[in-house]
């Protein structure tokens, strides 16, 4: 008896959280609610680690604005969830796939080394994406991350999440939060292919900034750089941290990953730039 009542208990604060998220979901989609309060009762109505929306351009290779909710504080020793990986998981299916549909990584034999690296660092299992719908202006999906596997009962109620989420979506006010957000420059941490180093400055960096990168790219220890550009701990640290919020990053294993994944520029490119 007492087990049927714990039971009765515990599926009425799912309920509970499960409308909360609808919800908080409807105000943002009417436009009065930003989209980070919405991603957080979505989390809490799932126990999911993080979640975000991104927004994939229509022209192949641009970086996806991308707007997400993370449990983990700032600061924390793991990476936050700041940048989409929906990618990842629909890869040539990204723009077919149909609005409302769930798809798990979990089910995709060949990952990206993106996603298992950020899976592998921050312990989690499973990447859920719902596509929301497309429009002018490219295409929408949901991301929910999760440190645990995401099947049965739990799958049943993010589909049916899934299916009312992208109704609301398709169905938005002009001007929401999203939409002006989305109007913005996107960030540079969106892809990882966009090559700090280019020629471009595509992140903005100064000429100091540029230098630390292109030499971490060679490979240097921290150690290295300070004594090749003649500064200090403390300044080599300020110019990183720039760096990390320029690039998007939250870490400098994130910075050489992204500068590694690129391609590196010519050393006449190189020269030049600086």
């Amino acid at each position: 008896m007492k087990n049927l009542v714990l039971g009765a208990i515990e599926r009425e604060r799912h309920e509970r959280r499960f409308m909360a998220a609808i919800s908080a979901w409807y105000a943002v989609t009417d436009g009065t609610s930003p989209l980070p309060n919405a991603l957080s009762e979505i989390c809490s109505a799932f126990d999911a680690d993080a979640a975000g929306v991104s927004r994939y351009g229509r022209r192949v290779g641009d970086a996806p604005r991308f707007i997400s909710y993370d449990r983990r504080p700032p600061g924390a020793f793991v990476p936050r969830l700041s940048r989409a990986y929906t990618h990842c998981v629909l890869g040539e299916f990204a723009r077919r796939a149909r609005s409302g549909t769930v798809w798990q990584s979990s089910m995709v034999s060949d990952l990206d080394p993106a996603i298992t690296t950020f899976q592998s660092r921050r312990a989690l299992r499973e990447l859920i994406v719902c596509p929301l719908g497309c429009g002018e202006e490219g295409h929408d999906y949901l991301e929910v991350h999760f440190d645990r596997e995401v099947a049965g009962e739990l799958l049943a109620r993010i589909e049916t999440l899934a299916f009312s989420l992208q109704r609301a979506w398709s169905e938005r006010a002009p001007g929401s939060f999203f939409e002006r957000l989305v109007a913005s420059r996107p960030t540079i941490g969106g892809d990882d292919r966009i090559n700090l180093l280019d020629f471009a400055n595509p992140a903005g960096l100064s000429r100091a900034e540029y230098r630390v990168c292109l030499l971490l790219s060679q490979g240097l220890s921290n150690e290295s750089i300070q004594r090749e550009l003649g500064i200090a701990e403390a300044t080599l640290r300020t110019h990183l941290r720039n760096v990390y919020g320029k690039a998007g990053v939250e870490n400098k294993a994130e910075l050489v990953y992204k500068l590694l994944a690129a391609e590196k520029p010519s050393p006449q490119r190189a020269r030049s730039s600086v």
